[in-house]
Order: structure tokens, then sequence, then C-alpha cells
């Protein structure tokens, strides 16, 4: 309790004096801070939570193809994974773990459900039933909020709820740990090493740049002044 009225007061301290200024922004008509709609172009599919980046270097090929097979259109703002490792170790702090890690592992949920956008997607439809109806999602209510309405990439919200998930899982870890302490040193470098695996990034153009054409590299090696 004495940690959390501290780490409110410091909040109100270093953040208070600006929230003022944010709302009158915010409720200013003649600036125009809503960028609410485009959310619609940023936010990832329920799918995406799951199965790893288009960066990954083991497995982005096969993401990216299993995407484009589904018509799922994933953008720079959607990488939302989740990382098996971590879900299994989160799942088992659930069940077994202390306690203490079920806050943080609800929050983690809270933030990827928030994370999906204003309206559930799923293997690139977002319209089920054949009355086309729309899944409503917590981001949408959210936007809805006086101050809320420039946010327009729900993907990250799961920069909060990774690290939720992370302390959720190292709950899961400690309690693995504790029931093999003798092969604790080797559970802990597997998991390391299987976590940086599913991560670990290949080189990722942003754009593919356009041949040159042949007069322009005949003048690039010309070497008269003009």
């Amino acid at each position: 309790v004495r940690r959390g009225a501290f780490a409110a007061v410091t909040v109100a301290i270093l953040v208070g004096p600006f929230t003022v200024p944010f709302l009158n922004v915010a409720a200013d008509p003649e600036v125009d801070v809503d960028a609410t709609l485009e959310s619609a172009g940023f936010q990832p599919d329920l799918v995406e939570l799951f199965i790893p980046p288009r960066f990954s270097r083991l497995w982005g090929r096969e993401t990216a193809q299993f995407m484009k097979a589904q018509d799922i259109e994933p953008g720079i703002e959607t990488n939302v994974y989740l990382t098996w490792s971590a879900l299994v170790l989160a799942i088992v702090a659930w069940r077994k773990g202390s306690r203490r890690a079920r806050p943080w592992l609800l929050f983690a949920a809270l933030c990827a459900l928030t994370a999906l956008g204003p309206g559930l997607k799923i293997l690139g439809e977002g319209t089920f039933t054949r009355y086309d109806l729309t899944v409503l999602m917590p981001y949408a209510l959210l936007t809805e909020l006086p101050g809320f309405d420039f946010m327009r990439a729900p993907g990250r919200f799961m920069m909060i709820g990774s690290v939720a998930l992370a302390i959720g899982a190292a709950f899961g870890l400690s309690w693995v740990l504790q029931r093999r302490p003798q092969q604790a040193r080797f559970i802990f470098v597997a998991v390391t090493i299987v976590a940086l695996l599913e991560v670990w990034p290949r080189p990722w153009r942003q754009e593919t740049l356009n041949p040159i054409p042949e007069f322009y590299q005949q003048i690039a090696g010309d070497e008269m002044l003009y």
C-alpha cells in the first residue's frame, strides 16, 4: 500500500501539471487532434497475438505466407506477439504459481484485448454471421472518453501488456525452478534461449528501392564538372 501510494503521488506530481493543458488542447475546436478513425487501419488481427512476427528470423517467412493466405494485412504497428514461452509460463503461474501473479496476468490480458482495436478481427474478417455484425472491443469505448481521441495505434497497448506478461511469466518460471532445483540453471538457460529465438529479428527492409536507370548510373560515373 505504501509503495502504491508513493507511486501515485509521484505520478501526480510529475504528470499533474501537464493534465490541464492537455485537456485544454483536446477541447480546443481549432486544434484537430482526433485520429480515432485511423485506428481501424492499424489494429492487429487476433491471430497476431499468437504467431511470431514477420521479422522473426526463424518463422518470419512462414508468418508472412500464412498472413497472405488468410488475407491479413499486417502493418508496422500490429506486431503484438505474446511469445509461446511466456504464455506457457503464464499458464503455469496462473495454475501453480503465487497468487501475486494473477493481477499481472489479468492486466496483461486486458492490455491484449485493448490492443486488438475498436472491433475484433479474426483471420482478416471484421464482421461475423449473416448480419455482418462487428464485435465491439474495449479500445472503442476508451477512445470515446474525453482526451483519448488522439490515439490511432491500438497495438501499442501491448508495450505495457508485455511488461505485465513478463512479470507473470517470471512467477511461473520461479515455480518451475523451485520444483527442480538440481536442473534450475539448465532450465533457466533453456527458457532464455527459447525466448530469444522466438523474437530474434532478421533484417527487415521498410521498402524496396526502385531500380536505378542506366542514365543515372552513367552520369554517376562522370568525373567532369558542369
